[in-house]
């Protein structure tokens, strides 16, 4: 069961919406603005968020921040679809991009697409906590608290396109 965020100003479809999510077994909730979707995110954290492309206080890429604190999977749903949105929607890095109508076989399988991918991440997540409690991090092996120190920093760097520069004394094993 996936919990969802529906950012729609259109009151019909968000109603429409909320009915067929949870009638797929999937918790629901739905904001009408950016400002209320933001407001929403702090004090929950849906596993996926249906975001609507032109909302009344802005374009729902604007939720799609960089820096953003939460960890949602975005499918973006709008009536005015375009080549030029689609790319900057997926250069955001939404999972996909619907058009409305909906299409209800489509969005069930994205739905399903999400669930298995939310459910790999946390098994991911578990392996690695029980490699780490066996002190093997990846290729890297250790135990010690400076290792775990090592560990932290490249599990909170990894995912970044950031350039890291790794220093240390010659023949520590830094490559």
């Amino acid at each position: 069961m996936l919990s969802v965020l529906i950012v729609d100003d259109d009151d019909r479809f968000r109603v429409r919406q909320i009915d067929w999510v949870e009638r797929e077994g999937h918790t629901c909730r739905a904001v009408d603005s950016l400002a209320a979707a933001r407001v929403e995110l702090e004090r929950f954290s849906p596993d996926l968020i249906l975001l609507d492309l032109e909302l009344g206080d802005g374009a729902g890429l604007d939720l799609l921040e960089p820096d953003r604190a939460w960890d949602a999977e975005v499918v973006v749903v709008t009536g005015h679809a375009t080549v030029e949105t689609a790319v900057a929607a997926l250069r955001r890095g939404v999972t996909d991009y619907l058009t409305k109508p909906v299409d209800r076989t489509r969005l069930k399988a994205t739905l399903a697409g999400v669930q298995r991918t939310r459910a790999l991440k946390r098994e991911i997540g578990t392996l690695r906590t029980e490699l780490r409690s066996l002190g093997r991090f990846g290729p890297l092996v250790g135990s010690s608290d400076a290792m775990q120190q090592v560990y932290d920093l490249v599990s909170r760097v990894a995912p970044t396109d950031a350039p890291v520069l790794v220093t240390g004394e010659s023949g520590t094993g830094k490559e």
